[in-house]
């Protein structure tokens, strides 16, 4: 897979121009897990977000599966770089996987006039994750107070 048709492929990276782009794919790689691979521990500080090329990942908190995720883009690691706190949950790999990690730390460490820019368009990229993510939860809990 190569970075840069993955990269452009990706939503979250939708507000990026090519030189935004080029500033960040220094601190972008694409990595593989096997199954039952740790990806994320929910003990540790996270430093970087992960997308979801291919594959799935299983979502634990306390130890407790919580989510599968499977769709190509879903992205993870946000709530922990956001809230600047050790990671909210423990993510394996479900089967064999294929991410994209991007460093969101280093970005800090560009030495460009674009950095708060750069800034800006991840954190607003950062709020669309979200966003879409409060909207699956209440559809869910909406679903399940219909069952109930």
């Amino acid at each position: 897979m190569r970075l840069n048709k993955v990269i452009h492929s990706l939503s979250f990276f939708d507000a990026f121009s090519p030189e935004d782009l080029a500033i960040i794919y220094p601190f972008m790689e694409i990595r593989n897990y096997a199954k039952g691979q740790l990806i994320i521990d929910e003990q540790a500080i996270n430093t970087s977000l992960y997308f979801l090329l291919e594959g799935a990942v299983d979502i634990f908190v306390h130890r407790n599966l919580v989510a599968r995720e499977s769709g190509f883009g879903d992205v993870f690691g946000e709530m922990s770089i956001s809230g600047g706190k050790s990671s909210f949950a423990t993510i394996k790999s479900h089967d064999n996987s294929t991410i994209l990690i991007f460093n969101f730390l280093a970005v800090h460490e560009v030495k460009t006039s674009k950095k708060e820019y750069l800034e800006k368009l991840i954190y607003k990229s950062f709020s669309e994750v979200l966003a879409k993510r409060l909207d699956k939860a209440n559809h869910l809990i909406n679903k399940l107070k219909k069952s109930a």
